[in-house]
């Protein structure tokens, strides 16, 4: 039956036609769960029998060599070049009149050819902290994309502040953009304790370092942890790194550092040329410090200059939301969010609610803000919205199945 439905959906893609009352976009839906599912099926049941051959050196016409291990291999030509087009050129460019040929891989060791083949029999490879930076590089140079997809995963899974920075470098080694995307945001994360704990900090390039302290991502509780972290990588070899020091500085949000930090960096930093490129930044960016306090200007409204990359704050990590409630004129549909980095109030205008709404309840649950029951003015409910910042929409939830409702709490 899976096998008519997907040979139909098939014939349907081809002619651009369906029977009436069969909607397309679900049909595809159902053949694409169905592909996949006869696929993993088939690999299931014919994977052990193909692996059984192989172990058994049964219709094998492919030895592939390790000088380095004192080892050979049998393997089955077809299988290998049906997940990579590295073997399947290899295989097509030593194609002779023998049905059984001899391969040398340079630079490839048994152990990590043991994971290829596994992953070519049966989707699946035995990946471990020992193993896996040699497999996904083996993976990425002889074009396994299934194991390098797998391989990727796998150190997601695995990634902690110990390692985060070593895959981070590696994701950028072997272009993997997905995994190096996914490190550099675990590192903006958890940057305070990767530069206060980890060992790999130190390792950073300059141009990586840079990188992350320019994001506006970076969660950090103030830029004195920024500065922190800069003099303690410069520190790791002052005679080398000392030169990427003005870089590094014009990465900081200066103008958001604190006086005691300061009196630290210009203490540390006294041997410096007065008119030096980083001492200059760290003038300018004290200067700004002391205008904030000495003009007893509000310390938000400075922050509020986003064209000076010195003052310009970052991307809050965590929001306080406030909605509806009641104000001087009633009931409001009103929502505001609070930055407590800035210290700052903002009203969303454009994301207030669609009606009057008190005595409801919020929760957030996956970066979703969900509103639940409440009053109108003119009636109780029992319906439930929820608001996702990201996208900033509006969308309807299923509704509490108890009669319409207020004052309820959340957990």
């Amino acid at each position: 039956m899976q096998c008519y439905l997907i040979v139909y959906v098939e014939e349907i893609q081809r002619k651009k036609t369906c029977l009436p009352g069969i909607r397309l976009r679900s049909l595809m839906r159902v053949y694409s769960w169905l592909k996949r599912r006869v696929m993993v099926d088939f690999r299931r049941e014919l994977g052990p029998q193909l692996e059984d051959l192989r172990s058994k050196g049964l219709f094998c016409d492919v030895t592939m060599i390790f000088p380095q291990d004192g080892r050979k291999m049998h393997v089955h030509r077809n299988i290998l070049a049906s997940c990579s087009q590295y073997f399947r050129s290899l295989f097509t460019f030593n194609m002779t009149t023998s049905s059984h040929i001899e391969v040398e891989i340079p630079g490839v060791t048994y152990p990590d050819m043991e994971s290829i083949v596994q992953f070519a029999y049966n989707h699946k490879a035995k990946l471990n902290a020992n193993n896996i930076e040699s497999v996904i590089v083996t993976a990425d140079r002889l074009n396994v994309l299934g194991l390098l997809k797998l391989c990727e995963e796998f150190l997601l899974e695995h990634i902690n502040t110990d390692n985060a920075i070593g895959i981070f470098k590696l994701a950028k080694y072997l272009h993997c953009r997905s995994l190096e995307r996914q490190a550099l945001g675990f590192l903006m994360k958890n940057f305070l304790v990767l530069s206060t704990c980890s060992n790999e900090f130190l390792q950073l390039t300059p141009e990586e370092l840079g990188q992350i302290l320019r994001a506006d991502d970076l969660i950090i509780n103030s830029e004195d942890h920024a500065c922190h972290a800069v003099v303690k990588w410069v520190d790791f070899l002052p005679d080398v790194r000392s030169a990427y020091l003005p870089q590094l500085l014009a990465s900081i949000r200066l103008g958001l550092v604190s006086t005691a930090t300061y009196n630290t960096l210009m203490h540390k930093f006294c041997s410096l040329p007065t008119d030096s490129e980083a001492m200059c930044l760290l003038q300018k960016g004290y200067e700004l410090c002391l205008g904030c306090r000495e003009d007893q200007t509000p310390r938000l409204q400075i922050c509020q200059s986003l064209g000076n990359p010195m003052l310009r704050p970052r991307v809050p990590n965590e929001v306080i939301f406030v909605l509806g409630g009641w104000s001087r004129d009633g009931v409001c549909a009103d929502m505001e969010t609070y930055d407590t980095r800035v210290d700052k109030w903002y009203e969303n205008v454009n994301e207030s609610f669609e009606h009057s709404l008190a005595y409801h309840a919020m929760v957030t649950v996956d970066k979703v803000l969900y509103v639940i029951g409440g009053y109108t003015t003119v009636k109780y409910l029992n319906s439930a919205k929820k608001f996702e910042p990201l996208t900033k929409t509006w969308s309807e939830a299923s509704s509490v199945h108890a009669d319409p409702i207020s004052n309820c709490s959340l957990t």
